[in-house]
This record gives C-alpha cells, structure tokens and sequence, in this order.
C-alpha cells in the first residue's frame, strides 16, 4: 500500500492505496483513521484496488475549522474516487465512515456498485434496536458542546481513548498500538476539532438525511453491527433504507469491527462483493 496525499473540496485528503482489481473504497469511524484497516487490507487487496482515506479532521487529513457535515465529508470522498478514475466502486464505511458512505451511495447510486455499512447509525431512521443503543450514547451530547470536551481532554487525549475504546469494545479488543496511533493523531494541531466536528452538526443535517430516505437504495447493501454493541440495529435500518439488504451480526465483536473480528469481515465481505 502506498501513502499519498490528493487535494479535494478545499482539503488535502491523505490516502492508502494498493492491490489490483475492481475499486473498494473503506471509509474509517471516529475517533480512528485509515489505519482502523490495517488488519483486512492485505487479503481485500489480493483482489480489489483498495482505496482508504482519512477523513477530513482525522488522521494525516487537513483539520479545518469547519466542513463537519456528512454531505461535505461524503463529497470529499466522491471527489477522491473521481480523481482517482475509479468508476463502479465498492463502499464500505464504518461508524462515521458509515454514514458518509450512506449519503454517497444515496446521492449518486449510480456511482456505487455494492454498499458496506459497519456498526453505523443512521439518524432520523427509526429501529428499536438502534433507538435503544443511541439513547445511551453519552458521548453524542458531550462532544456536541461547543467547550468542554476540549476543557476537558486536552492533555488527557491518550487516557481517554483507551477508556473509551475499551467501553465499546467486545471479547478481541482494539489493541495498544492502535490506541497509540488514534492519539497521535488526536493530539496533533486540530486533532481534537476535527474529532468533534461532525458531531456538533450532525443534528442540523437530520432533516437533509431524513429526506434521503425517502427512495430506497438501489445496490445491494450489506450492512452489519457486532453482537456485543449495536446488533440488529444496522441491518433493522437498512431494511428500510434499501431494496435488497444482507448482513445481521458479527459475533464475539464489540463496535471496532475491522479491529477485533478482521478474519469474519474478510469472509463476510468477499462473499458479498463478488
């Protein structure tokens, strides 16, 4: 894999990009990067070009004081592949990454050949399941303050992180080394804002999702939760979002999926994309 960097939108975008075949596009969550991929790259890329940016305001990306919302992020993303060439891709994203990828494929269906969806809500989309996990999201609020996240994590960014990652994790884990890498980069000029960012707009852009919604998702879809965080939940709102929906639990796996289940990712997912 190769590291590069490609401007778009008004953002430099820092991207992984290797292997041959028809293009995968894997979006990473929050507070991660790219390197969330490490472990299912290698054997994706024996048979995809595997493309895995960082998200603006994460990882090696510009951190720009604005630009958090999820339609800004997933047109970043559209002008990445569009630069790239690459046409019929393969989405998959997960958490925040997830919902980028779901405003992409819902804007330009055309452009996205099959849609993976990892332990990502959807907001605005009702599910039991889903309504139930989000309602004990404490961070959701705490992160939306226009203040005191930063009051209170600057120079604790590392502590935090491992607390928080160990909260949603199941069985496997998210290991050190990881933890490391999320923190270097949290801790980096902007770190903190581009982390929180989305998260202090998400809810001005529901009714903009909501009405998304509104026509079913053409490709099909494969969208998944671990059995230890979201469940159901996923795949429940995608019932609603698309027209042929496959996926349900990844077992003996908290929310850091690619993380701590990489060997079931792998096999669900090249099953699913061929």
């Amino acid at each position: 894999m190769e590291d590069r960097e490609q401007h778009v939108n008004g953002v430099r975008l820092h991207y992984r990009i290797g292997g041959s075949g028809p293009p995968l596009v894997l979006l990473h969550g929050s507070p991660q990067t790219s390197f969330a991929w490490r472990k299912v790259i290698p054997l994706l890329a024996a048979n995809y070009t595997v493309v895995a940016p960082d998200l603006r305001g994460h990882g090696q990306s510009d951190k720009p004081a604005k630009g958090y919302q999820v339609h800004t992020m997933a047109e970043d993303v559209r002008q990445l592949i569009t630069q790239l060439g690459l046409e019929n891709v393969n989405l998959v994203g997960h958490d925040l990454g997830g919902m980028v990828a779901y405003v992409y494929a819902a804007q330009h269906s055309r452009e996205v050949r099959r849609l993976g969806i990892m332990e990502a809500p959807i907001f605005g989309v009702p599910s039991p399941t889903m309504d139930k996990i989000l309602a004990s999201y404490w961070h959701l609020g705490f992160y939306a303050h226009p203040k005191l996240p930063e009051l209170l994590l600057a120079g604790r960014e590392r502590a935090y992180l491992a607390e928080f990652i160990r909260t949603y994790q199941g069985v496997a884990g998210v290991d050190d080394e990881a933890v490391d890498e999320y923190a270097r980069h949290l801790t980096s000029a902007g770190g903190l804002r581009g982390m929180l960012g989305v998260y202090r707009v998400i809810a001005q852009e529901v009714p903009a999702i909501r009405q998304l919604t509104t026509s079913k998702l053409p490709m099909p879809v494969w969208a998944v939760g671990g059995d230890y965080s979201m469940g159901m939940g996923p795949f429940e709102q995608f019932q609603q979002l698309a027209e042929t929906v496959h996926g349900g639990v990844i077992s003996d796996c908290g929310h850091w999926v690619a993380e701590e289940q990489p060997a079931q990712v792998i096999s669900e997912l090249a099953k699913f994309l061929r």
